[in-house]
């Protein structure tokens, strides 16, 4: 079957997302010395609600009220998957964390059978099982095979980033104004966020004036660059695939953030490492053979579409 540039471009768009949300857990790992997690992530979700809202001042007027009810619910997903997500990796490991938490492979199709009466065909399922194999192999390899505290939360928030993007690619729709949504959404994270903020640390947002200058590159970086721009590029994936085939996809997100933990020195990686990666790798370039691209009309219309098989 034909590939276009065009159906091959959200592949390598969510590469270099992955890149972005795995340097995020890492120096997030080591900012929680000196901040929390709940205010680390108010401050990012803050300021980019901030940026995008800068950014998408004209397109705001253009959705519609069922888009804002979408963006609020999203945004309160979201609230849940990170607080989850934030906590998990203060008591887990980046390799851990990232296998938990992008255990989209197992709760989306979940999410699609109970809601949606979606069962994957025989070519998912075993996409998704060897993607599983790998992650196993690539996370939990030489480690203890027990769920702890941080492990059970990174767990419970992989649920949430699953139903968010469910959400996302079932109701929202291609040809919409994806940035003002985006805005809308961290706006209403950043809200929640804060009573999160003012119980784990009190109402003042307040700090030293040595550590704010220590932890500013980490915000801006959270905010910026994993925030707004990973973020809002997860979203035009999500514009361009199934959730469940994004799912197959997510799974390369711990391979990502081991290889970059390796590379600067935070764990060392063997064999079990590099035969889990391929297994992840070839069940993504499978899932993708298999599968075909969206029917032109569903595009044009700019309607919520499936990936159907060839």
């Amino acid at each position: 079957m034909k590939r276009t540039v065009a159906h091959i471009a959200p592949y390598f768009v969510h590469l270099f997302t992955m890149a972005l949300w795995g340097g995020g857990a890492l120096i997030s790992k080591d900012a929680y010395r000196f901040i929390s997690p709940a205010r680390l992530l108010f401050f990012r979700f803050a300021i980019g609600a901030v940026v995008l809202l800068l950014l998408s001042v004209r397109s705001l007027r253009r959705l519609t009220r069922r888009e804002l009810w979408l963006s609020a619910v999203c945004g309160a997903v979201m609230t849940a998957a990170f607080l989850l997500d934030m906590y998990g990796l203060k008591y887990t490991t980046p390799a851990k964390n990232g296998f938990l938490i992008d255990s989209l492979w197992f709760f989306v199709p979940l999410i699609l059978l109970l809601f949606f009466r979606k069962l994957p065909s025989c070519r998912q399922a075993l996409c998704i099982a060897v993607a599983a194999v790998g992650l196993v192999l690539v996370s939990f390899w030489g480690s203890e095979l027990t769920l702890a505290v941080g492990d059970l939360l990174s767990f419970c928030s992989g649920f949430f980033y699953a139903l968010n993007a469910v959400l996302f690619e079932r109701f929202f729709r291609k040809d919409r104004p994806l940035v003002a949504f985006t805005a809308l959404q961290f706006t209403a994270t950043a809200l929640l966020l804060y009573p999160a903020t003012a119980i784990a640390d009190g109402f003042s947002l307040a700090m030293p004036p040595e550590t704010l200058r220590s932890l500013l590159p980490v915000v801006l970086y959270m905010s910026l660059g994993a925030s707004v721009l990973g973020w809002g590029l997860r979203n035009y994936v999500l514009t361009h695939l199934d959730a469940r085939h994004y799912s197959v996809l997510a799974a390369l997100g711990p391979v990502v953030t081991s290889a970059m933990s390796a590379i600067f020195g935070f764990e060392t990686l063997g064999w079990h490492f590099l035969v889990g990666a391929v297994l992840i790798t070839g069940a993504v370039i499978l899932d993708t053979l298999w599968t075909t691209p969206p029917p032109p009309k569903a595009e044009e219309k700019g309607r919520p579409h499936d990936l159907y098989e060839g």
